[in-house]
């Protein structure tokens, strides 16, 4: 393994993570593969407390009360980089919301998009088209990084 393999920083993006705790999903069985590459190959991953907030609600009212709180656990429990934006982050996170046309970019999203780019994350695990159309590559689907295949 090359030394820049271990330190491949990943960001986790909310549709990932519920499909992950959804075996109903559509994206269950390869977010499990995506789950498992990232313990293999040691990503440095990134969540945000903006996609907490999502992926707890979401699988609260969509699954129960037990499977958020479970998701809850693992998060504290992950060795994974938590960022908490603080008001300069969300201010550039509005305005790149503001400049998007779609009515489909969440305003999650956009906060999402500027902690990749401040801390200078390439990847992330998510099925979202709108991570490629900022700039971004989604593991697995965009491709992979040179050194994984």
């Amino acid at each position: 393994m090359s030394s820049h393999m271990k330190n491949m920083a990943v960001f986790n993006d909310s549709d990932f993570l519920f499909a992950l705790y959804s075996s109903n999903d559509a994206h269950h069985a390869r977010s499990l593969k995506l789950a498992s590459l990232s313990e293999k190959y040691s990503f440095t991953s990134y969540l945000s407390l903006n996609v907490v907030q999502e992926v707890a609600t979401l699988l609260s009212q969509r699954i129960g009360k037990d499977v958020s709180l479970q998701f809850l656990d693992s998060v504290h429990a992950a060795n994974t980089t938590f960022i908490y934006p603080d008001e300069i982050l969300i201010n550039k996170a509005e305005l790149i919301f503001r400049s998007i046309k779609s009515k489909n970019v969440s305003y999650a999203d956009c906060i999402s998009f500027t902690i990749m780019e401040q801390h200078n994350i390439q990847w992330v695990l998510s099925f979202d088209i709108h991570f490629k159309k900022q700039g971004f590559k989604r593991v697995g689907i965009d491709g992979m990084p040179k050194w994984m295949v």
